[in-house]
């Protein structure tokens, strides 16, 4: 487990001075020998490939695959942290406690705090938790986990730094026609963590896709080896996520199409 700000700056260690904040992207125009990339502030930047890296909201997927769908699992789940302390012991990568009426609470040990996290259906939490303080969603989950192992009390007690998130996942597509227009990770295969696999698959297709520009020889083929594997690899993990979370969480099914 790694905090994540932490596993980004370690990403970004070597190519920082040629990362651009403050702009989002528009739209992009695809040409034979180039693509090209439309910012809200006019500005514009070709290149050999864009790559949709952009996460689960991704620009570049709603406008290169409309017909690409990510849908609700009918979960939220509430993230947090702890102190060290009260996590002792819980010395896996991660640990689920269940409890009644498919809630949760998921505990994971980084080198200077835990996380903590709070998983229920949607319909049994109320509206408006992006507005609550964080004296009450702790009130709200301390009531929702009445009569749980103290334990798990006396670290609900001590959340903080908790934000709400409804839990979302891609609905598999069949393959596309490679383009010079690729994707990787949540922007494609978005998944619920009921797999555990969402943030290693982004690394996986990063590293391979890395690869395959890497390698020198004809684009176009190195581009659908790159697709070919991500698609099948990362929607078979959307899968086992969407099974595994119906069993255990109570996700709603995953949509056939």
């Amino acid at each position: 487990m790694i905090d994540r700000r932490t596993l980004r700056d370690a990403l970004l260690a070597d190519v920082a001075e040629t990362v651009t904040y403050g702009k989002r992207l528009t739209g992009f125009r695809v040409a034979a020998d180039r693509v090209t990339a439309c910012f809200d502030d006019g500005a514009a930047v070709a290149g050999d490939v864009l790559v949709g890296a952009d996460g689960i909201n991704s620009v570049v997927r709603r406008r290169y695959l409309p017909k690409a769908r990510v849908v609700g699992t009918g979960l939220v789940q509430l993230y947090g942290k702890i102190p060290a302390g009260p996590g002792a012991g819980m010395d896996n990568v991660f640990t689920a406690i269940s409890g009644p009426g498919h809630r949760t609470v998921g505990v994971a040990s980084t080198r200077d705090y835990v996380t903590c996290s709070f998983g229920a259906r949607a319909e049994d939490l109320p509206s408006g938790l992006h507005l609550m303080t964080q004296e009450q969603l702790r009130s709200l989950v301390m009531d929702m986990t009445d009569g749980w192992h103290p334990l798990v009390r006396r670290m609900i007690a001590q959340w903080h730094e908790v934000f709400p998130l409804e839990l979302r996942t891609s609905v598999p597509i069949p393959p596309w026609r490679t383009s010079r227009v690729t994707l990787l990770g949540d922007a494609v295969h978005a998944m619920s963590p009921a797999a555990g696999a969402g943030a290693n698959l982004a690394l996986r297709d990063a590293a391979a896709l890395s690869a395959a520009l890497a390698h020198g020889g004809p684009l176009m083929p190195a581009l659908r080896s790159y697709e070919r594997d991500m698609i099948a690899s990362g929607f078979a993990a959307v899968r086992v996520s969407a099974a595994n979370g119906a069993r255990f969480l109570g996700q709603d099914p995953l949509p056939s199409s």
